[in-house]
């Protein structure tokens, strides 16, 4: 029988994706800004609880380096919302 729940793939650029479809919802700090055009510094800066943009933290809470994703879908309502500001 063909599994058909979602599932989790690490692609090599580093792209976590879940679901059947393949539809990418987080990726890693270096993709997000790309996807932004910034730097990786400029993220962190508008990252919570500096910033506006949600990160996910996957990893032991007491783990000296969690991975940090970031959820696509956010990303866009980010970028969304800077739009709007600035046509205003």
């Amino acid at each position: 029988m063909r599994e058909t729940g979602p599932r989790t793939t690490t692609t090599t650029t580093g792209v976590t994706s879940i679901g059947p479809g393949g539809d990418v919802l987080l990726v890693p700090a270096r993709q997000a800004a790309r996807m932004l055009s910034v730097s990786e510094r400029t993220l962190f800066a508008v990252t919570a609880p500096r910033g506006p943009i949600v990160s996910v933290r996957i990893g032991r809470a007491d783990s000296s380096n969690p991975r940090v994703l970031y959820s696509v879908e956010r990303l866009r309502e980010w970028i969304a919302a800077q739009t709007a500001s600035t046509s205003n």
